[in-house]
């Protein structure tokens, strides 16, 4: 009923364009991520996304523009996770910066890397991609280098401090521990945790485009490496990022009346590592355990049902990107016909003129 009223009331031009009406959208999806009754979880989001492309003057309003970057942030989590191109209109890039140049740079780039993966998804499901692969995999590395540097001038309130942890006892379990050992990591509020992780999240996939890229080639060697290596880096930080978001740690513990929304913000990077290879068996108990805690404790049961699916191993339908890609060893005979006439990727990165 709610979703119908909204629908109605966006053909009304006069309420469509009120920040009222964006936050009901905002309120539908927040609404969507508790008790989810379908796999349909951004049906609000790209109503939100047309929202905002027809109402030029949301940015205007201190109101307007919180918004404003809540939508742009999910757009881009949406684009990442579920391999589609993300909407890079130039409504989304102001002229004037809304909120922090660092935050909205860090969108930039997660926006060129959502539009990175989708291609190479696109191109892993043809068995003929193999030259485009090697022209791809240069963009995707290229792209991971910049993303690499995006820290390194960041004012302080951007920054993370890093404080280790260990448990008092070396039998722990991970199905209660509230804190994986070894590090967490603290963040001034939860919007800068969130672009961080926006940040991993989108190298997580870009490398795994690389890696899949290479899978495809049947070529790697010190190349996959490097990529399990920035891999496990990315997924470290991340779980080191969650007992701050959860609000679970000493001092950090809070008051509970804003439980369900950190719970959110932390979700998508736990979906996102959970199925990993390069995810040890410690860490994927906790990520469940996390999960579970979100679902049970805060009431949200998007974290439940992503449960369900990586359990079922049945991901794929949430992250696309997390299928295997159609190597050389997969496709029909006709295809690898074809296919072995190809060279291969690393051939392609070292040949004169190749692709750059």
């Amino acid at each position: 009923m709610a979703k119908l009223a909204t629908e109605t009331t966006l053909k009304v031009p006069e309420v469509a364009k009120q920040d009222a009406t964006l936050a009901s959208i905002l309120l539908l999806d927040l609404a969507n991520r508790i008790l989810p009754r379908k796999m349909d979880f951004y049906s609000h989001i790209s109503v939100a996304v047309d929202f905002v492309k027809n109402c030029q003057s949301l940015n205007t309003s201190p109101s307007g523009q919180l918004m404003f970057l809540a939508i742009r942030t999910q757009m881009i989590m949406q684009s990442l996770s579920a391999s589609t191109p993300p909407d890079n209109d130039e409504v989304w890039w102001p002229k004037h910066t809304i909120g922090d140049k660092n935050a909205s740079e860090c969108h930039k780039l997660c926006m060129e890397v959502a539009a990175l993966a989708a291609e190479t998804y696109r191109l892993l499901k043809d068995e003929e991609s193999v030259r485009a692969i090697g022209k791809l995999v240069r963009k995707c590395l290229d792209l991971d280098q910049k993303c690499s540097l995006w820290p390194e001038d960041l004012p302080r309130h951007l920054q993370y401090h890093r404080l280790y942890w260990h448990h008092p006892s070396s039998s722990v379990d991970y199905n209660t521990a509230e804190v994986y050992s070894g590090h967490i990591l603290l963040y001034s509020d939860r919007w800068v945790a969130t672009i961080w992780n926006m940040m991993r999240c989108a190298r997580i996939v870009l490398n795994l485009s690389i890696s899949r890229c290479l899978m495809y080639s049947s070529s790697g060697g010190q190349a996959c490496e490097s990529i399990a290596s920035t891999m496990t880096g990315l997924v470290d930080d991340i779980i080191a990022t969650v007992p701050y978001q959860l609000r679970c740690v000493g001092s950090l513990v809070g008051d509970g009346s804003l439980m369900g929304q950190w719970g959110t913000s932390v979700i998508w990077p736990l979906a996102m590592i959970v199925s990993l290879a390069c995810v040890k068996k410690e860490q994927r108990i906790w990520i469940r355990a996390r999960l579970k805690h979100i679902s049970s404790r805060l009431g949200i049961g998007l974290a439940q049902l992503i449960l369900d699916r990586e359990q079922a191993q049945d991901l794929g339908c949430l992250l696309p990107w997390l299928e295997p890609p159609c190597s050389l060893h997969q496709v029909p005979v006709s295809g690898l016909i074809i296919s072995n006439q190809l060279p291969r990727l690393e051939a392609l990165l070292q040949a004169p003129g190749a692709p750059c």
